[in-house]
This record gives C-alpha cells, structure tokens and sequence, in this order.
C-alpha cells in the first residue's frame, strides 16, 4: 500500500513545490554596493507547498497540509490491511485514500474552482524595508536570497515582494501585482515604471499580471526559473501520464542523497531498478484511476493555477481524463480553465509585442539536474524543478545525461551550448535568454555569482542581452557555492 501513497505524493509536484534548499555558503560576499536611482523592483515569488496557512490569526491556525503523525500512519495501515483482507483491494485504497484526503482536506475546491477553506499566505503589501524581522530580510537562498540582494542593491524602500495564494487564477493573481506595482509607483512618483522578476510559478503569475494589465508600467521583465512557457509536470499530470522511470529515480533519489548516487547507479545497471520499476508501474496503472477519482480531482485537478501552467496541447486531453463523463459537473472550473489556456496560447505573441514596444525582456534557466522521478518528462533535462525546455521559452534540449548528438545541426550554431545538450536558436528570445548549467531551481543564493548576475539584469543601465557583459555570455558554468564560470 506504500506504493499507492506514491501516486499520491505525485500530486504534490504538479505544484512544483521541491523545497529542496540551495547550496549552502560558508562565507557570503559583501553587500553589493547600493545602485543609485534605480528603478523599484517587483519580485513575484514562486510556489512553496507548505506555505499555506488556515484560520491565520486564531487558536485554530495552522498549515494547510493536515499533521502527518506515525501513529495515524499506523492506524491507517491496519485499516488498509483489515479492508484488504475482509473487502479486497478495491476498498483498502480507499481507506488509504480517505487518510490522504484528511492530509489535503484544505486545499479542496469546489466545482467552480473556489477553495472551500480560506488560507492565507505570508504578504507585504508595502515595500520590504517596512519589515525588517521577515526571512526576506536576512534569507540566503532561492526566493528568499533574492529579496534580499534587491533589498541590498536598490534598497528596500524600492523593493517590492508579491505572495500569494497559487491555488488561485492567475488571472485573479493579477490584480495582486497590480496593486503592487501601483504601490511602488505611488511611493517613488518620479518613475513610471517598474523593473519585475518573477521566479518558478510566478512566471505565469507575471503572465496573468501582463495579459490582464498591460505592461505600460514595466521598464524590464526577468523570467527566473519560471512558467512562463508552462510545466510538462502539470501537463502529464493533469493526463495521467504518471511514469515510475528507473533512471529518472535513481537519479533524482542520488541528486538529492549524494551517498546514495553510486549504489542506485549500479542497481539501475543491473537492473535490480528497472524491475522494482515495473512491478511499481504495473500497480500504479491498476490503482490510478481510483486515486484520481477520490483524492486528485476534487483537491489538485479543481485548482484554476494548475490549469494555467499546463501547456496548451495537453488541454483538451487533461479536461477529458480528470473529469471523463463528469465534464458538466465542472463548468464553472472549466471556463476559468478555458480562459487561463487562451490566456497560455497567446503567451508568443504576448511576448513579441513586449519587445517591439520596448520592454527590456530576459529569460535565465538552468540544467544538467533531474526531475521528480514520477512523470512521463521526468526522463527530460531541467534544474531539480522544472524542465529546462519550457523555462527557457521552447528550446531543443537533450534529456539528462545525453546529448543531441554530432549529426544534430542547429539553426545558429552560436545558440548552442559547447556540450551538445541544448539549443536556444528557435526560443522566443534568443538574444535575451541564459543558461546555467548546474545552476538549481531560482539559483539565488545570498553573495554568491549567480545573485550577482541577476542583479546585473535588473540594473543595468542599458537593455541587457547575451552580449551585453563579457561575466556574463549566454552559457555559463556554476559550481556548488554558485559561482558562475564560461561554459565551455
């Protein structure tokens, strides 16, 4: 049965939610020197799954996803064998599901898509220097290290940090970044516009922000890590392409537990891996079905965000395998869903108009790690989070551990990397889109190179390009206190 709770746990990265942290610094560079009259600067942060709170404020607070405690893990179990032996298989997934749904039982919708529990996240709707004691403050890596290299390089009155509630429509999200955006012209009138990075989700947040909005107000964009382009993991998911890969979970498992890499790596060899494997596929294929029906539908597959990050050509099979002959049911959800897909599909032409009319656009990526090893592209190259492909905006990428091969002819050889892995030649802003290799999801940590070459891009005086800095060309190399080298 532990193997259905696997099923489960998939879910939880259609969120892309690995809170896996950043490499580690022993000792952090000096504050940058502060950039004068810079532009105020929007960060719109990414997904943390755990980063959801119920009855805020009150002697019931607490997360969102329910305590997960030993001895309820062992009660469950002697439920789920008593229902195996007494009323077969059919019915000890469902004692196991009923305990899995108690864990989301917050994150439930309703049909329309409306969250049945109100949950709140951790905001600041003024600018960061008005909280000195929040993590943003002093953190050092991801989101966190981020804000505080802002904070430290335009200063923190000109610092602005959007949370939000991503289960929400990124539609609906917009109007939260605009109010921020308007908060921070309010409060520095000499601008009219506004530099904005959105890191992992909030790249499709920003999206929604720039559809609904306009960009009128946005000097320079800064796509980290992000969605943008949409997440094959919410694509596969939404479909049921849920993929037990052997060397997708020895890589990721090794990845994340170094000591473990080699002993995995030879049990995949010997096929020791890929037979554990196939045993697992086969009892995820028989039991999907229900465990969609009676945990994912109605908690995962009734999140509007979830619908906005999935690419376009998964859509139509997505609606068809969550809610089959149900579809009416959902039409509330599913308009929402279907303006979020019209919304993802005009994402190119978006992007286009942007530059021609002058807003100063850049996309960062990184690769060379693996993905959580439980979807069909999970076998694809991507920075431990999300598929590289996608984060850079439609590139030609390898799947790890290979490359596109010495027959393979790119478009622009100048737009291909030195080993033979990616190729940037038809992304929708060559020009303006870096890759990292090595450099893990929203590669921010506090000090470090990589910090430094995201300030770059949200400073610079002039439009930044892939030529633009000599420190920083178009492939880059970073090592595990994210320093940043030439890749070659």
């Amino acid at each position: 049965m532990k193997r259905i709770l696997s099923v489960i746990l998939a879910a939880t990265l259609l969120f892309l939610t690995l809170s896996v942290p950043a490499a580690a610094q022993s000792a952090p560079a000096a504050a940058p020197a502060q950039v004068e009259n810079a532009r105020p600067v929007v960060i719109v942060r990414g997904l943390y799954f755990d980063g959801l709170t119920v009855d805020a404020g009150t002697p019931n607070e607490r997360n969102a996803i329910g305590e997960i405690k030993v001895t309820d893990i062992l009660k469950t179990l002697g439920k789920v064998g008593f229902q195996l032996v007494a009323n077969g298989k059919k019915a000890a997934v469902s004692e196991l599901c009923a305990y899995v749904r108690q864990i989301f039982e917050c994150f439930t919708n309703d049909k329309n898509g409306d969250p049945l529990y109100q949950a709140s996240v951790d905001t600041y709707p003024l600018s960061l220097d008005h909280y000195p004691d929040s993590a943003l403050a002093e953190g050092t890596a991801r989101e966190e290290g981020l804000a505080h290299a802002v904070m430290d390089t335009v200063g923190g009155d000109r610092t602005y940090y959007v949370g939000y509630d991503w289960r929400k429509s990124q539609l609906d999200v917009a109007d939260e970044i605009n109010e921020m955006i308007e908060r921070a012209l309010a409060d520095h009138p000499e601008f009219d516009k506004v530099t904005i990075i959105s890191a992992s989700m909030g790249g499709m947040e920003t999206i929604g922000y720039l559809t609904k909005y306009g960009y009128d107000k946005i000097q320079r964009c800064v796509f980290h890590s992000s969605t943008f382009y949409g997440a094959y993991v919410a694509g596969d998911c939404l479909t049921g392409r849920i993929v037990i890969d052997p060397t997708a979970l020895c890589r990721f498992v090794g990845y994340h537990v170094p000591a473990l890499a080699k002993p995995l790596d030879l049990l995949n060899k010997v096929g020791v891996a890929k037979a554990v494997c196939k045993l697992l596929q086969k009892f995820v294929d028989n039991n999907k079905r229900q465990v969609y029906d009676e945990v994912l539908v109605d908690t995962f597959g009734t999140m509007p965000g979830l619908w906005g990050v999935t690419p376009t050509e998964y859509y139509e099979d997505a609606k068809a395998y969550v809610f089959g002959d149900r579809i009416g049911e959902y039409a509330g959800l599913i308009e929402r869903a279907d303006a979020l897909q019209e919304m993802a599909a005009g994402v190119p032409a978006l992007i286009k108009r942007m530059e021609a009319e002058g807003v100063e656009l850049c996309v960062v990526a990184g690769y060379n790690a693996p993905l959580a090893p439980t979807y069909e592209h999970a076998v694809v190259n991507g920075d431990d989070t999300l598929e590289t492909a996608l984060m850079c905006g439609g590139a030609v990428v390898a799947d790890l551990g290979k490359t596109l091969g010495d027959d393979y002819v790119p478009a622009n050889p100048e737009m291909m990397t030195a080993d033979r892995v990616a190729d940037l030649s038809d992304v929708i802003l060559p020009e303006n889109t870096w890759l990292v290799k090595n450099a893990p999801h929203v590669a921010c940590n506090y000090g470090s190179d990589c910090s430094a070459f995201v300030m770059w891009l949200l400073t610079t005086p002039e439009a930044p390009n892939v030529r633009s800095d000599p420190r920083y060309p178009q492939f880059m190399l970073a090592d595990s206190e994210q320093n940043l080298s030439p890749l070659k």
